[in-house]
C-alpha cells in the first residue's frame, strides 16, 4: 500500500524537483567530430565504440584526460550527465568543491549523474579522466542542464495523492529512440498480449522504450515480460522522469526472471510521469544484442497530477571555444614557514637544479614548503626529488588551497621513490593556486627529522584565473609557463600492456622487441625467424596456441601508432587475425609493389600502399585500401573484433566486415617481411626456406625492415 506522503531522496529531488531545465552548451558533446573543442592530455582518442552516433571518447592509461571550459550562471544548481563504459572518472571543477565527480567501472554503457553548484564561478571545467587501475574508459553524450528549482530542505515530505492503493496504471503512449525493428514497434509492448509476434524489439546496448502515464503520480512497480525469457536472460535498467528529458536511474543491472510471463521490479515509490526501460541485450550466443520486450504494466497511485511538459527549445548558437590548455609545466614561487636551515632556502627547490647543494631543508615534522602559481588553475600533478633518496625514504603530505588560508588535504603518506630524480605524484586535477609540501621526516637512523627537497615542479593547465585574495606582500606578475627542457620531464608514451609482454597470452617469435617500457621495435632482417609454412622472415607477437578460439567468442581490440622504415620494393604484414590453418581472416599490409586496386599500386617508387585483406562471412577475400606512406612515416591503426564483426580504422577510414569464423583463430602483430617480387605476384623465395629468403631480399635490395610501435593498447575478452 502506498502511504499518504512520499519522501524523495536528495538525488531524485535534484533531478526531478522542477524540470524547466535549460541546457548548457557543450561543444561536440557526443564526440562525433573527434576531439574538436576538447583539450587533450596524452592517451585520448576518438573511438568507434559509441553509446550513440558513430564515435565516442576513449581514454587509455595515465595521465589520459580531456576537458572543456563552459559558461554557466553563478550560484546555480546544475546536473551533469553522460554515458560511460569501462573505467574512469567523470565530473566538473568549479573552484570550490575542487572536484565533483563519479568514479565508475562498468562493462556496458551506463548513465552517470553528477549534481553540482557553480557557486561564484561563471566558468567551469567539464572533464573526463582515466582510472589508473584499468585499461580503458569510454565517454559519450555529455550534457549539463540547469535545475531551476531545488527544494532547500530535502527531508521535507512531498505530498502524494491522498490514501490511494496500488493499481494498474494506464499508459497513454509508448515510444522509443526510433530504433525498433520491422513491425515490432513500441505500442506492441502495451497491448496486453504476451505472444512473440506482439513485442517491441531493438538491437544494441542502451536502446530504450519509454512509457508516458499522462501525468505525475507515485509509481510502485513495473512488470515486464521478455521474449524467450525461459531460454535466455534479458539485461536492463529502469529510469523515471517528470518531464521526459531528465532521468533518474531507479533500478540498475536488472535481469529477466526465467520465463516469458510478467515479472515485477519494485521502483520504491518514485514520483514521476515517465518510465523508461533501457535494454542491454541478452545472454544468448547468437542474438545477444537484441532487446525484445513482450509487454509492460506499470503500477502505482491512479490519481494523476497534471504535468505541464514544455517542448524543448533549440539550443543557442555555441560560442567560440576557449583557448586550449594542455598539461604543461607551471611556474611557481616558493616560500616556507620560516624554518629553513642555513642557506637551503625555499627558492632553491624551484631553480631547476637537482644538485645536493641546491635544496630546501627544514628540521621537524610538519614543516612545509609552499608553491604559489600567482593565479588559480587545474593542477594535475607535482614532481618531487628528495635529498639522498637513494639512501633513505622521505615522508610527506600535500595540501592545496585557493586563498593560502584554507587548505584541503590532497595526498597523505607520500614517500620518495628510491632515487634523487624527479618522480610524479598525481593530485587528481585539483583546482587551486597554492600547493604545500608538508615534510614528515625520513627513514634515516641519525637525521630522521630532516625534510630536504631538491626540487618541486607543478604540472597542470597553463591558463591562470585571477585570484582575488590579499597576500601579506604584493603578488608578483605570474610568468608564462615554460616548456620542460629535460626529456625526463615530458609526459611519456603509453606503457606497453602487460598482457602482451608477460608471457601469459602471447608467444614471441624472435628476441624481446622492447627498447623501453613504451616502445616496440620489430626487426625482421635481423631476427630471421622462419616457420614451416611462412613466406618470409618475421619478428612478431602471437596469441598462444592454448588461447586460440573462435572469432565469435572473442572481443579483441588493438591499436598502435606504427612507424615504418622499409626499403623500396618491400612488403610486410604488421598485424593480422589468422585462421587456425594458414588462412587469412584479416591482414594489414604495407607494400611498395604493383598490386592493383590501391591508392598508388606502383612498384619500387618509395610510396607504400597500406591496405587490408579480409575474408567476409561467405568466405570471399576482400582487399581494401586505407592510405599511403613513405619510409619513415607513421600512421595510427585500430582494429576491433566484436565477436565476429571486425572493424578496421586508419587514415580517417572506418571499415566493418562480418568475417568468416574459425574455431582456432588468433591475433598476431609485428613485422612479417614478405618474400615476394615487387612486380607481379610471384614469390621470390620458397616457403619455409630461410636461405631462399636471404637470397630474395638481397636480389630485391631489401636492406631495411624496421617496424616501430608506440601508444600500443590491447584488450581481450572471451565468452
Amino acid at each position: 500500500m502506498i502511504g499518504k506522503f512520499k519522501i524523495l531522496p536528495l538525488a531524485a529531488i535534484m533531478l526531478t524537483g522542477s524540470m524547466h531545465a535549460d541546457a548548457v552548451v557543450i561543444k561536440n558533446a557526443g564526440f562525433e567530430s573527434g576531439l574538436t573543442y576538447w583539450t587533450i592530455i596524452d592517451g585520448a582518442r576518438a573511438s568507434i565504440i559509441s553509446n550513440s552516433g558513430t564515435q565516442s571518447l576513449q581514454l587509455m592509461g595515465s595521465p589520459a584526460r580531456v576537458h572543456q571550459w563552459i559558461d554557466v550562471e553563478k550560484n546555480t544548481d546544475y546536473i551533469l550527465t553522460g554515458y560511460v563504459n569501462g573505467s574512469g572518472k567523470f565530473g566538473v571543477n568549479n573552484g570550490y568543491d575542487v572536484v565533483k565527480k563519479v568514479v565508475f567501472d562498468v562493462s556496458k554503457w551506463r548513465k552517470a549523474v553528477v549534481p553540482f553548484n557553480s557557486k561564484s564561478r561563471s566558468r567551469i571545467q567539464v572533464y573526463t579522466k582515466f582510472n589508473d587501475e584499468f585499461q580503458h574508459g569510454y565517454f559519450d553524450d555529455i550534457q549539463i542542464v540547469r535545475a531551476d528549482s531545488i527544494p532547500t530542505n530535502p527531508t521535507e515530505p512531498t505530498p502524494a495523492p491522498e490514501q490511494c492503493g496500488v493499481s494498474k496504471l494506464e499508459v497513454i503512449e509508448a515510444s522509443d529512440d526510433g530504433s525498433y525493428n520491422n513491425n515490432y514497434s513500441p505500442e506492441k509492448a502495451i497491448d496486453g498480449f504476451l505472444t512473440s509476434s506482439s513485442r517491441w524489439s531493438s538491437k544494441g546496448n542502451g536502446k530504450w522504450i519509454q512509457f508516458d502515464l499522462g501525468g505525475e503520480t507515485t509509481i510502485d512497480s513495473i512488470k515486464t515480460a521478455w521474449l524467450s525469457g525461459d531460454k535466455r536472460t534479458a539485461y536492463f535498467d529502469i529510469e523515471t522522469s517528470l518531464d521526459g528529458e531528465n532521468w533518474v536511474p531507479v533500478v540498475t543491472d536488472a535481469k529477466s526472471q526465467g520465463d516469458d510471463s510478467l515479472n515485477k521490479d519494485d521502483l520504491g515509490d518514485v514520483y514521476a510521469r515517465f518510465v523508461r526501460v533501457v535494454g542491454y541485450g541478452n545472454s544468448s550466443s547468437e542474438d545477444s544484442e537484441w532487446n525484445s520486450l513482450l509487454d509492460v504494466e506499470v503500477f502505482g497511485c491512479d490519481e494523476l497530477k497534471e504535468s505541464p511538459i514544455e517542448t524543448p527549445t533549440e539550443p543557442t548558437e555555441p560560442t567560440e571555444p576557449p583557448a586550449s590548455c594542455p598539461i604543461t609545466r607551471l611556474s611557481a614561487s616558493a616560500t616556507d614557514d620560516g624554518s629553513s636551515s642555513g642557506n637551503y632556502k625555499p627558492s632553491l627547490a624551484v631553480d631547476n637544479s637537482l644538485k645536493d647543494s641546491s635544496r630546501w631543508s627544514s628540521k621537524g615534522n610538519g614543516k612545509w614548503l609552499q608553491l604559489d602559481l600567482g593565479g588559480e588553475t587545474t593542477i594535475d600533478s607535482i614532481q618531487t626529488a628528495w635529498y639522498s633518496a637513494d639512501k633513505r625514504t622521505a615522508y610527506f603530505d600535500i595540501a592545496a588551497s585557493l586563498d593560502g588560508v584554507n587548505w584541503d588535504s590532497i595526498l597523505t603518506g607520500g614517500e620518495s621513490k628510491g632515487n634523487e630524480e624527479l618522480n610524479q605524484n598525481n593530485l587528481g586535477d585539483v583546482y587551486a593556486r597554492f600547493i604545500r609540501v608538508i615534510g614528515q621526516g625520513n627513514s634515516s637512523s641519525e637525521d630522521s627529522q630532516w625534510n630536504s627537497l631538491l626540487e618541486a615542479q607543478l604540472y597542470g593547465c597553463g591558463e591562470l584565473v585571477d585570484s582575488p585574495i590579499e597576500l601579506p606582500t604584493e603578488p608578483t606578475e605570474p610568468t608564462e609557463p615554460t616548456e620542460p627542457t629535460d626529456p625526463g620531464e615530458s609526459i611519456p608514451d603509453l606503457v606497453i600492456p602487460e598482457n602482451i609482454t608477460n608471457g601469459s597470452l602471447f608467444d614471441l617469435e624472435g628476441s624481446d622487441p622492447r627498447i623501453n617500457d613504451s616502445t616496440l621495435v620489430f626487426l625482421a632482417l635481423e631476427e630471421q625467424v622462419t616457420t614451416p609454412n611462412g613466406n618470409g622472415w618475421r619478428h612478431e607477437y602471437k596469441i598462444k596456441e592454448s588461447k586460440r578460439i573462435a572469432m565469435t567468442d572473442t572481443y579483441e581490440e588493438f591499436q598502435a601508432t606504427i612507424k615504418v622504415d622499409l626499403s623500396k620494393g618491400g612488403k610486410t604484414i604488421v598485424a593480422q587475425h589468422h585462421a587456425g590453418d594458414t588462412g587469412t581472416i584479416m591482414k594489414l599490409y604495407v607494400s611498395d609493389t604493383d598490386e592493383p586496386g590501391f591508392s598508388d599500386s606502383k612498384a619500387e617508387n618509395g610510396i607504400f600502399d597500406v591496405y587490408v585483406r579480409i575474408r567476409n562471412q561467405s568466405g570471399k577475400e576482400e582487399k581494401k585500401a586505407l592510405g599511403t606512406i613513405k619510409s619513415g612515416d607513421s600512421f595510427t591503426f585500430h582494429v576491433l573484433n566484436d565477436y565476429g564483426v571486425v572493424k578496421v580504422s586508419a587514415f580517417g577510414k572506418d571499415l566493418e566486415t562480418v568475417v568468416e569464423d574459425d574455431s582456432k583463430s588468433y591475433f598476431k602483430f609485428g613485422n612479417y617481411l614478405q618474400s615476394q617480387y615487387p612486380e607481379g605476384t610471384d614469390n621470390c623465395g620458397t616457403h619455409g626456406d630461410s636461405s631462399s629468403f636471404k637470397k630474395c631480399f638481397e636480389k630485391i635490395g631489401i636492406t631495411t625492415s624496421k617496424i616501430t610501435m608506440t601508444d600500443v593498447t590491447y584488450v581481450r575478452k572471451t565468452k
